[in-house]
């Protein structure tokens, strides 16, 4: 930002829309964004889950698989749940 200011660089809208579908692209890949077309949605952990007759797998969700899981507001419960 401050390169674009000072006149270093040149904006490029391109690069903006590029960055847009990069982290599109990551939000559909984790699964933080299911996408409503039935070819994306086919293989997502629910989807798996639902047609070998699971429940919903504890790792569904996204706080559960996130790093920063620890860090999370239920982490005391899980933890006496875990004892």
């Amino acid at each position: 930002m401050v390169s674009l200011g000072l006149g270093w660089e040149d904006f490029l809208a391109w690069e903006l829309l590029g960055f847009v579908f990069l982290v599109a692209g990551t939000f559909i890949y984790n699964e933080i964004v299911i996408v409503p077309i039935d070819i994306m949605s086919r293989n997502t952990k629910v989807e798996i889950a639902k047609r070998e007759g699971k429940d919903t797998p504890k790792g569904a969700d996204y706080m559960s698989s996130s790093p920063a899981a620890a860090y999370d507001n239920s982490r005391n419960q899980r933890n006496i749940d875990a004892r």
